[in-house]
């Protein structure tokens, strides 16, 4: 990733919460480290496969977008600051795509169509409902 690269951002609802699950465990990195391993991670060549969804092309810029994400938003990015940590990317929005079934209108989402995944400390949410966790997850519930 670079500055002038294209960066397609996929905004999955809660319906997806278990094909993102079923990749959980696999990166695409082959050299795999050896804490990742030790984790429980494989080596995947294809996650789009694996977790069930479908390749779609970008409409602005050249990268893939998931069609089971009901909001994909298309970037090229302006700014980058990689850390030993995390990284900062600040992106110029090229294309925002919403699937029609959350829309309330031409630009305004439909807030009772529309139940966003939130991945919180290892645990599936929407705004108002717990779906499942990772395989990770160490929290004691009642």
């Amino acid at each position: 990733m670079q500055v002038g690269s294209e960066a397609t951002f996929n905004v999955a609802d809660a319906t997806i919460w278990e094909n993102i699950e079923r990749i959980a465990k696999t990166t695409g990195n082959f050299n795999l480290p050896d804490f990742k391993k030790q984790a429980g991670y494989e080596y995947c060549t294809d996650k789009f496969s694996l977790g069930g969804f479908t390749k779609m092309a970008g409409k602005e810029v050249p990268s893939v977008r998931i069609q089971e994400c009901p909001i994909q938003i298309e970037t090229s990015i302006t700014e980058l600051s990689i850390r030993s940590d995390f990284a900062i990317i600040e992106c110029e929005i090229k294309g925002i795509f919403v699937d029609e079934k959350i829309l309330y209108d031409d630009s305004h989402i439909d807030v009772n169509n529309w139940s966003p995944l939130i991945y919180k400390f290892r645990e599936y949410t929407t705004a108002n409902q717990s779906l499942g966790t990772n395989f990770r997850f160490q929290e004691f519930k009642d």
